[in-house]
């Protein structure tokens, strides 16, 4: 899987998204195809899947809480 400028657009959007809503922990886009997951041990990283896998995991994206 090759990560695309639209994947590392839609990390920015649920990076806002949980920085705007600590409490999410799932972030997904209009189109419904992307999902985010917020993790790590301080929360501070985000995975997103395509509907059909993985697009890949960013390691220490959210400042911590």
């Amino acid at each position: 899987m090759q990560i695309t400028k639209r994947h590392l657009i839609f990390l920015e959007e649920a990076k806002r998204a949980f920085i705007e809503n600590p409490h999410y922990e799932t972030y997904r886009n209009e189109e419904n195809n992307l999902i985010a997951l917020r993790r790590g041990e301080d929360r501070d990283c985000i995975e997103i899947y395509k509907l059909s896998g993985r697009v890949g995991f960013f390691a220490q994206m959210m400042a911590d809480v």
